[in-house]
């Protein structure tokens, strides 16, 4: 067969990264709760403390941060189907 080629087999550091990207966040990266209920859908958050507190592994202020980021999202969300469904 004269079709393309095969790409090289990937090695294992490369789906290890790949493996990373998906399942954490790089370190120093403050996710937005949108990622983290993403990455919760279908996983069992294990203890009670984090079913009932997802957020505890997160200072206030970044929690804070992470509730505005939402906030502003679903405004804007809301603000865009206000204005398709006037027109």
């Amino acid at each position: 067969k004269d079709g393309t080629p095969r790409k090289p087999p990937k090695t294992e550091e490369e789906r290890a990264a790949k493996r990373q990207k998906k399942n954490s966040f790089p370190p120093g990266h403050v996710p937005t709760l949108k990622d983290l209920k993403d990455k919760l859908k279908n996983k069992d958050p294990g203890d009670v403390l984090h079913k009932s507190a997802p957020l505890i592994d997160w200072s206030y202020e970044q929690q804070l941060g992470m509730k505005g980021t939402h906030i502003k999202t679903a405004v804007r969300a809301f603000t865009k189907q206000v204005a398709q469904k006037c027109k």
